[in-house]
């Protein structure tokens, strides 16, 4: 099982037991504290990655909604930027897997976190484009 840990920037992985609880816990991407992560290319300079949604593909990596630098993330095990996808000016938050071949990335975007904005306004949209590696599992 895969964890978001938004504001605690990194992405953690749980061993499933037998019993279907969760186990040992582990982390499969560390940005670093928050203000503290690495240069990984971002839009805005020495800004966290925030990782939102996400989905797991059939190679093991995971596509993140990296809501505050506007795009989808994928990312290997260890935090090594795999390809990003611009979705400026909005941003993500939230990614799925799926279509006909499970290689279609959904992502959920809108302008802004300001939940009052988007209810007087409403700028949220989905978006979809094609990748090369589909979703492990059931999306």
């Amino acid at each position: 099982m895969y964890l978001n840990e938004l504001f605690g920037n990194k992405v953690t992985q749980f061993h499933i037991k037998k019993d279907s609880c969760p186990g040992e816990k582990r982390d499969f991407a560390n940005f670093g504290e928050l203000g503290d992560e690495p240069n990984l290319g971002l839009r805005i300079e020495n800004a966290s990655i925030l990782p939102d949604g996400l989905a797991l593909d059939a190679e093991g990596a995971v596509w993140i909604a990296d809501t505050l630098n506007q795009r989808a993330v994928r990312i290997a095990e260890g935090g090594e930027v795999l390809e990003t996808i611009d979705t400026a000016p909005d941003g993500i938050f939230a990614v799925a897997l799926g279509g006909h071949d499970g290689k279609t990335l959904f992502m959920c975007a809108a302008p802004d976190w300001d939940e009052a904005s988007r209810k007087a306004e409403t700028k949220g949209r989905m978006l979809a484009v094609q990748v090369k590696v589909g979703h492990a599992g059931t999306p």
